[in-house]
């Protein structure tokens, strides 16, 4: 309506030259001009909406998983923890009467793998080559057992 208003206003002062008494030429123009600019705003306008809506879905989604990633693991650390020392302790206490050299091992891998457990409740991250000596230990725990 304002192009419409505008392309009447140019044509009253001069600056439109109508070749016949009432010229729909400049009218068409200066309305498709308006409609294409409106669209073309419209669409980056919907674009940069629709980018920062999947920006957040995208962190809610991940900072959900790792929500849920954590709370799995701390799950299985309070199932396993009890069973675990009893089941070894048991073992432990087998060995003891029957080679006191492998109990003294398994002692000694059973402290590192509960050291191990301990250090990691206060940390996110740990070293790699710990994560080795964990993993060794504990596979010597359960080939023992």
């Amino acid at each position: 309506m304002i192009r419409i208003t505008q392309t009447f206003f140019y044509q009253g002062i001069g600056l439109w030259h109508p070749t016949g008494n009432f010229e729909f030429q400049p009218y068409f123009f200066n309305t498709l001009v308006s409609v294409v600019a409106t669209v073309q705003v419209a669409a980056v306008l919907e674009g940069i909406y629709l980018y920062r809506s999947w920006q957040v879905s995208y962190t809610e989604t991940q900072e959900l998983k790792k929500i849920s990633l954590q709370s799995q693991l701390e799950s299985l650390k309070t199932q396993l923890n009890p069973h675990f020392l009893f089941s070894n302790l048991n073992s432990l206490s087998a060995l003891i009467g029957s080679d006191a050299g492998k109990a003294e091992r398994f002692k000694d891998e059973l402290s590192s793998v509960y050291r191990y457990l301990l250090h990691q409740n206060n940390r996110i991250l740990c070293p790699l080559a710990d994560e080795l000596a964990f993993l060794n230990a504990y596979f010597h725990l359960i080939k023992t057992r």
